[in-house]
């Protein structure tokens, strides 16, 4: 990332420490934190800086325990900062949490069930930004988030409801409920605008968030037979209603392309390039 490979490493043969390293393999080793980053997932870039969630308590892998140390660093790997050392995240609330641009969001009082999935309906979703605040911004545990500009975000909770919240000076100042229940999922599909488009998956179909808030909905698509990036312009999907082809459709469901005869049964990758 930026031109880094973040790793984890023994130091001196003995304790684990989360580092980084030129990807040429130029310079020397950059010890961020001792502890372990526990996959590429909690690495985050953005054009100010590199976030890195470190466990410093790898070893206890049995445990749920307050072990989660956000630390911020310039974007060529300059001295690591560690923002909430005195306050440490608890692991399963961070595992089952999202970045944003400018916060890391975690679901305070995660279980799981016997399956080890997450109930999330049985927690509540918090914020921590770079320099360690932390606040509330969702009475239920948070299932997927994303960022509408301007301050605002819409989400998912673990209890299907979707909504918009606005954040100022480290906390919520007006929260408006998305006329959908039993939604699954939601994600931003670039329309040519830097907001995007926000997209919701619910029982009920797949719909468009307009600006004033009103539903437009994607006949088609579905959560199965589709691929949205963020990265690329658009929904690829295959369409039911023609022998599985492969289709374009806008992310405000307004036009649609036919790209490719069916049947076809999996999207895989879908590059901007």
């Amino acid at each position: 990332m930026n031109g880094r490979i973040y790793y984890n490493v023994l130091k001196n043969g003995t304790n684990t420490w989360a580092a980084s390293k030129s990807r040429d393999g130029s310079g020397n080793v950059q010890f961020i934190a001792q502890g372990a980053i526990p996959s590429s997932d909690y690495i985050y870039s953005t054009p100010t800086g590199t976030s890195v969630m470190v466990d410093i308590k790898p070893a206890e892998t049995y445990y749920s325990l307050n072990s989660m140390v956000l630390y911020t660093l310039p974007l060529n790997g300059g001295n690591p900062k560690a923002v909430n050392a005195n306050n440490p995240l608890d692991a399963n609330a961070t595992y089952s949490g999202f970045w944003t641009n400018n916060y890391y969001i975690y679901n305070k009082g995660i279980t799981v069930d016997d399956d080890d999935n997450y109930v999330y309906s049985k927690s509540k979703g918090y914020a921590i930004d770079k320099s360690g605040k932390i606040f509330q911004l969702s009475q239920t545990g948070i299932v997927g988030i994303t960022e509408m500009g301007g301050n605002k975000f819409a989400y998912v909770d673990g209890n299907g409801k979707a909504s918009i919240s606005t954040v100022a000076n480290g906390k919520v100042t007006s929260t408006k409920p998305i006329a959908l229940t039993n939604v699954t999922n939601l994600f931003k599909v670039q329309n040519g605008t830097a907001a995007g488009q926000v997209v919701l998956f619910a029982a009920s179909g797949t719909f468009a968030l307009n600006a004033d808030l009103t539903l437009t909905k994607l006949n088609g698509v579905t959560w199965d037979n589709s691929a949205i990036y963020e990265s690329a312009t658009g929904i690829y999907y295959f369409n039911g209603e023609d022998n599985e082809c492969l289709y374009k459709m806008s992310a405000d469901g307004k036009t649609k392309l036919k790209l490719s005869d069916g049947p076809v049964t999996e999207i895989y990758t879908i590059s901007s390039n």
